[in-house]
């Protein structure tokens, strides 16, 4: 009973003390590049990639994205620019293994917005 009183009482202070707001994106989609050919060096898309990238395109849409990051990998890159072409948005590329720059671009350069990530499956 005790504990219920306290959990009670702990309720009813943090509903009237107000929160710190966190200053983020909107929203940050992620996403892995579309389909790939295999065996390549820096692989480009299959054509069942460019449709695939189309499609997500279209999905997008009405998402309220404004700006693309991709690394700068071919598969990225191709994936992101049908996205950034129907959404006419900018594409920009970050290496693949610079988290820290990615994370630094979004909270300096983009802290409102809604932002499209397309990277690659061990690194998302």
């Amino acid at each position: 009973m005790q504990y219920r009183l306290i959990g009670t009482i702990l309720i009813i202070l943090f509903s009237f003390s107000p929160l710190p707001v966190a200053q983020a994106q909107q929203v940050v989609y992620l996403i892995r590049h579309a389909e790939q050919v295999i065996d390549v060096d820096d692989p480009p898309l299959t054509e069942a990639g460019h449709q695939r990238a189309k499609a997500w395109a279209s999905v997008l849409r009405d998402a309220g994205i404004k700006v693309i990051y991709t690394s700068k990998k071919r598969r990225t890159k191709q994936t992101g620019e049908h996205i950034a072409q129907a959404l006419n948005i900018p594409l920009e590329t970050i290496p693949r293994r610079d988290v820290a720059g990615l994370v630094n671009q979004l909270r300096s350069r983009h802290t409102a917005d809604s932002v499209l990530i397309i990277s690659h499956s061990q690194t998302i």
